[in-house]
């Protein structure tokens, strides 16, 4: 690209920034090859993509774009873009050329195989915070090809199986159609016990069956029921007499031995 044509993508550059109702919206920081390539490029697309929509720079001439994207690589990544074979020609380069090119340099060829297994091994380390764990799980799946019906369900098979905590594991194995968010929810309250407990000198054994006991309904007491005359547990419109005539009355609700009209009548 010529001196001229970087000029004029600089000059656009500044232009960019008040697209959004004078909102100024500043271009991603420079792209840099540190620690893990994959993650860094998968930060750096992240931010670029959110760049793009909010400054609509699709619509800007495609010189315009690449220049912008170029002036985002740093040094080590120039380097390695210079070095990069197209099918196109520079002429004709477009944006999602090199990003495609800058993925496939810092991520590989998608592994499936690999991705699945990267996600499958990731267990709750001792003393890690639960919505570090979850939050790594959710970013592991995205590379794993799982499909959308599926994704929640694997995510709570994994959080079943490699939260650290052993007696939230049996709290989430009892419960017969777990989702992810109840998984979640119960992991999350869990581990707020276990820090309050920790002040109150309170395991987690004991917060548990605190918390056990607390989910046990009180038994509701029979007594005599006015309609039918049998012991039971009082419920509206379910006991013995519920829609059965009077053989005194033929009045529909009770029984005759619990009929008031019988007496009157008499």
């Amino acid at each position: 690209m010529s001196a001229e044509e970087n000029m004029t993508a600089a000059n656009d550059t500044v232009s960019l920034t008040n697209d959004m109702s004078g909102l100024h919206i500043r271009p991603p920081e420079r792209f840099i090859f540190s620690g893990n390539k994959a993650d860094s490029w998968k930060i750096f697309h992240k931010r670029w993509s959110n760049y793009s929509l909010l400054t609509r720079l699709n619509h800007k001439p495609r010189e315009i774009q690449v220049a912008l994207l170029e002036n985002c690589l740093g040094d080590d990544a120039m380097k390695i873009y210079q070095g990069m074979q197209f099918d196109t020609p520079e002429t004709e380069r477009t944006v999602d050329d090199i990003l495609q090119a800058l993925e496939e340099y810092s991520i590989g060829i998608l592994n499936e195989t690999y991705e699945r297994f990267a996600f499958r091994q990731r267990k709750q380390g001792e003393g890690e915070a639960f919505d570090k764990f979850y939050n790594d799980l959710r970013v592991l799946s995205k590379t794993c090809n799982f499909c959308i019906r599926c994704s929640d369900s694997l995510l709570r098979d994994q959080i079943v199986e490699d939260v650290r905590d052993q007696l939230t594991k049996q709290e989430l194995l009892k419960i017969q159609h777990l989702t992810l968010q109840k998984s979640v929810d119960i992991c999350r309250a869990a581990e707020m016990a276990s820090i309050h407990s920790q002040g109150m000198g309170l395991d987690t054994a004991q917060i548990m069956r605190v918390y056990e006991t607390s989910q046990i309904k009180e038994p509701v007491s029979k007594r005599e029921c006015q309609f039918c005359g049998y012991t039971h547990v009082p419920k509206r419109n379910r006991f013995p007499a519920h829609g059965k005539p009077c053989h005194a009355c033929n009045e529909k609700g009770h029984f005759e031995s619990k009929c008031s009209n019988k007496d009157r009548r008499t």
